[in-house]
């Protein structure tokens, strides 16, 4: 498990420049910054996109205890990039349930909308079944409209997701 962010650490995420540049600049070219350093970073400094790319790119990357260990230390579940998307957005589009669980259960606002007007529940599209029923059954809406008009019924119906469809039938959602 990595308990260290380093340049060379940033540069195989494929971290953008500016990221990079900034890191060297605060912690130096050879610096080993823990985890929970960089978070309090970030927080203190409200880097809320690097935040959220720091998790996007960890759960890319398959390395779901970094992304555990950056939710341990983070104080906001909540926190939006610069497109209004959350840690549980981007986790839900993943699949990533234990991941899911943690950021709700650390307060994550499964009802918290994008720059798109999308949920959790919209984001999950491409899911499984068992992403719906966790999303669900932890309060999400099942009839939120983003701003293209579409519903999490909606993009089931057209991308013919029938056990999708029912699941959400059966807890109110409206065609």
């Amino acid at each position: 498990m990595m308990k260290f962010i380093t340049l060379k650490k940033l540069k195989e995420m494929e971290a953008c420049g500016t990221f990079q540049k900034e890191f060297v600049e605060i912690f130096g070219e050879k610096a080993k910054v823990s985890i929970e350093k960089m978070i309090e970073y970030l927080n203190k400094n409200k880097k809320n996109d690097w935040k959220i790319w720091l998790i996007r790119t960890s759960l890319r990357l398959k390395d779901i205890r970094l992304v555990k260990k950056i939710i341990e230390y983070d104080n906001d579940a909540n926190t939006k990039d610069h497109n209004g998307s959350t840690a549980l957005m981007w986790a839900t589009g993943s699949g990533h349930k234990k991941i899911i669980e943690l950021l709700i259960d650390r307060g994550a606002d499964v009802n918290t909308i994008d720059n798109n007007g999308d949920t959790a529940l919209i984001w999950a599209r491409y899911q499984n079944i068992e992403i719906f029923k966790l999303l669900i059954n932890r309060g999400a809406n099942v009839d939120t409209i983003n701003y293209y008009g579409d519903t999490a019924l909606r993009l089931a119906l057209r991308s013919k997701h029938g056990k999708i469809v029912d699941l959400l039938k059966e807890h109110g959602a409206i065609e």
